[in-house]
């Protein structure tokens, strides 16, 4: 189920969000796979979050997977980060000490306080 909220775009149940389409809101859901011929223009935000496509703007996620057919332009606030040969990131890697740093991101009250990594 897919409902919006404000500016998000909350996904309720969902194994991948934008897999073809493109989506210029923010995204939000525990877990979110940005498919190969995605593309999403705004804020990208879960527990989860698999980047396999395109995005152009801030991710923010406990665990962040940037997948070798992914391009990302932004940053990237997580607590865990992977990021598979062939990807293309250009943005800063913000590590977050805890999930508080992430609602902070999330709720647009400043960045995480972390290490650039």
């Amino acid at each position: 189920m897919i409902s919006e909220r404000g500016s998000w775009l909350v996904v309720a149940w969902a194994r991948e969000v934008a897999k073809s389409p493109k989506a210029k809101k923010k995204v939000m859901a525990a877990e979110v796979v940005v498919g190969e011929k995605g593309k999403v223009t705004g804020m990208v935000a879960g527990r989860q979050v698999v980047i396999r496509g395109t995005v152009s703007g801030v991710i923010c996620a406990k665990t962040v997977a940037l997948q070798a057919s992914s391009q990302i332009e932004g940053d990237i606030h997580h607590m865990s980060f992977a990021i598979e040969q062939g990807a293309q990131f250009d943005g800063r890697s913000r590590r977050a000490r805890g999930e508080p740093d992430l609602l902070a991101v999330l709720e647009g009250r400043g960045t995480a306080q972390s290490t650039d990594a």
